[in-house]
């Protein structure tokens, strides 16, 4: 089992195979870091003030990395000035049809070299356009799958070239969406409550969390005191995860209860897997992801957590 340390009293165990992004080790409960990561940060990735990271490297106020004159990313790689390229995508799979207007999954890349604005930049996944961008600045990109595309790599298109690609697989899936006071079916104009997800997720759902900030005990709350609980009999497949995203350009927050954690991947009957988790501000006490994976088998089960805001909350609920 590895360890890492987000803050003081906070801590986040990960099993062999799991993977966290989007958190910071820092022993400094006054002030607020946020960190964004690619997939596979535990395992080696490019983490912020890394020793032996490039001098040119530094990081902007939303944690991503910036290039200076074109000079190597943290990342390792080359960049040319404007050239885009792209560090991991929220998502690696998903429908392409359904959900709001029919038009499938929301992605979030993130990277660099994209553009301020738009203008007459692409994206296309597996060669396909894709439909209905909804954020578009120089490090991050949010946009809807649409029913061109394809099995392949997403790839954005500017005046500076294309960027290199990264692998998505266009696959079948429920898409619902949750409010904090969602009493609908999970449509996206008459969004469900955050409780059922606990009992109603299933392989390849997606579940986008709308803005808000969202504070209960929604399920198997008998094991831990956490936002969600996921154990043996709630997980995802290989090629079909379960997604719980934070919808693009708005700020979900999940707030443990409690002196609890925000999600736990594991209770009495076994370990969870293959679930992605990306874009929520998190803010717990005695942590934040925890548990996951087939303790007994290296690799066994994987889980993504991307984009995420991590915070600590102490025992007299002051954030920092």
């Amino acid at each position: 089992m590895r360890t890492a340390a987000l803050s003081t009293a906070m801590l986040v165990s990960l099993s062999p195979g799991l993977t966290l992004c989007g958190c910071d080790a820092e022993s400094d409960t006054t002030a607020e870091r946020t960190m964004v990561t690619g997939p596979n940060a535990s395992e080696g990735g490019p983490s912020r003030d890394a020793p032996g990271a490039p001098d040119a490297a530094r990081w902007d106020g939303s944690g991503l990395p910036d290039a200076v004159d074109g000079a190597a990313r943290t990342d390792g790689g080359l960049v040319a000035p404007g050239m885009p390229r792209i560090f991991f995508s929220d998502l690696d799979s998903g429908p392409s049809t359904g959900g709001k207007d029919g038009k499938g999954v929301f992605v979030t890349v993130y990277g660099g070299g994209f553009g301020s604005v738009r203008g007459g930049s692409t994206i296309t996944v597996g060669g396909g356009s894709v439909d209905n961008y909804l954020v578009w600045n120089d490090s991050k990109v949010a946009f809807q799958l649409g029913s061109a595309a394809q099995n392949g790599d997403i790839v954005v298109h500017n005046t500076h070239g294309d960027s290199n690609g990264v692998p998505f697989v266009v696959r079948n899936g429920r898409i619902l969406f949750v409010a904090p006071d969602g009493t609908g079916d999970g449509s996206f104009s008459s969004p469900m409550s955050p409780a059922p997800v606990h009992a109603d997720a299933q392989p390849g759902d997606t579940y986008y969390f709308r803005a808000g900030t969202y504070a209960g005990r929604y399920g198997d709350p008998f094991w831990t005191v956490a936002n969600y609980t996921f154990g043996a009999t709630k997980k995802g497949t290989p090629g079909n995860p379960i997604a719980l995203v934070g919808y693009p350009d708005e700020a979900a927050t999940l707030r443990a209860p409690g002196n609890g954690i925000n999600i736990k991947f594991s209770e009495n009957a076994g370990a969870s897997g293959h679930f992605t988790v990306a874009n929520f501000t998190m803010v717990g006490v005695a942590g934040s992801v925890s548990g996951g994976g087939d303790w007994t088998k290296e690799k066994s089960a994987l889980s993504r957590k991307t984009g995420q805001r991590i915070m600590r909350r102490d025992g007299r609920g002051r954030v920092g």
